[in-house]
């Protein structure tokens, strides 16, 4: 009996042959697709991105020189009197103080204090006459939008990765968040125990919402070029979900029986840990979740630890079937004509 009762809640393993031929070459052609992503930023105009970034966040915290780097020569040149370098070692008395500015902390905060705390603003002009009339309403919504999506706040975040990195990136798509709340019905303040709740589903959330995205976690079309959107075909992102959370997300799929928690549950991945100073992840129930789009295939695709929950056209599109990526991304200075990822 104990035996059957362990068979019921063991899931099955999910294989490419339980989805039919077009869903299948779907699977497959996103799988591989996935890695190309993914390798493309290992080797990009001489620089490996992964590594480069891994760097920032460790310098980007303010830190003693010689804990952090005793005995590490460098050449140091005085560019103001132009004296030729010489080796000297960093958080040395004759030197460098090793408590020295952190400049990507410094140049970060300025960006910040510039570019959010100046309010978005968007200016509205009607292209026909007829829209004339609902020019303001269009305005109102779109202040409204600001506020009630909170999305100045993820704007900060958005900065932030800007100037850390010299490339930031996030998402735009409908969100809609409801869960089932016990809510008191009656209470009795002389028998608290006697209190009555009723079951009520509640909608916290209904509205467009504005995601900044942890550039490490996301992989562009390798075509894309900067200033050209046109040239991104598509993307993928990645993010670490509970298992209880992704239940509620996608477990309507008919294929979320199949899933089971695990995958790569590091923060970021193609990164060793003692390249990045990344945080420890105590939750253990956690599933992997990676996201595609693409705009050439129409397609958006969900893979839970290789298990495609969604497989789909892309849903989002206007009156007359136009599509786009939900991706918006941008670069802080050019690192080169042909590339989308800029200096940070």
């Amino acid at each position: 009996m104990a035996d059957k009762e362990k068979e019921k809640t063991e899931k099955k393993s999910f294989s490419a042959a339980l989805l039919n031929e077009e869903k299948r070459v779907q699977y497959e052609f996103v799988s591989t697709r996935i890695v190309e992503l993914q390798e493309t930023r290992r080797m990009h105009y001489g620089k490996d991105l992964d590594v480069l970034w891994a760097e920032a966040d460790r310098d980007y915290i303010p830190h003693r020189l010689k804990s952090a780097r005793s005995g590490k020569r460098v050449v140091y040149t005085d560019e103001e009197k132009g004296m030729r370098g010489s080796l000297v070692e960093l958080g040395s008395s004759d030197w460098q103080s090793d408590v020295a500015l952190a400049n990507p902390y410094v140049k970060s905060s300025v960006a910040l204090a510039t570019l959010v705390d100046q309010n978005p603003a968007g200016v509205f002009t009607a292209v026909n006459k007829k829209y004339q009339g609902s020019n303001m309403l269009m305005e109102q919504l779109y202040k409204r939008s600001w506020e009630y999506a909170r999305s100045k706040q993820q704007l900060k975040l958005f900065v932030h990765n800007l100037a850390k990195y010299g490339w930031a990136c996030g998402r735009t798509y409908p969100l809609r968040i409801e869960r089932k709340n016990k809510v008191i019905k009656t209470y009795d303040p002389e028998n608290p125990e006697k209190t009555e709740y009723e079951e009520k589903k509640v909608v916290e959330y209904n509205d467009i919402w504005r995601e900044n995205l942890d550039p490490r976690n996301v992989w562009i079309d390798d075509m894309a070029r900067p200033n050209d959107e046109h040239s991104l075909r598509d993307w993928a992102w990645r993010k670490l979900y509970p298992m209880g959370t992704a239940k509620t997300l996608f477990g309507k799929s008919k294929y979320w029986d199949y899933v089971m928690k695990g995958g790569n549950l590091q923060e970021t991945i193609g990164i060793t840990a003692d390249r990045t100073a990344g945080k420890t992840i105590k939750e253990q129930n956690l599933v992997e979740a990676i996201f595609y789009e693409s705009l050439e295939k129409d397609l958006f695709m969900v893979r839970l630890n290789g298990v495609p929950v969604i497989i789909e056209p892309l849903p989002v599109s206007d009156d007359e079937g136009r599509k786009r990526l939900s991706l918006w991304q941008t670069y802080l200075t050019l690192r080169h004509a042909e590339s989308p990822y800029g200096i940070g």
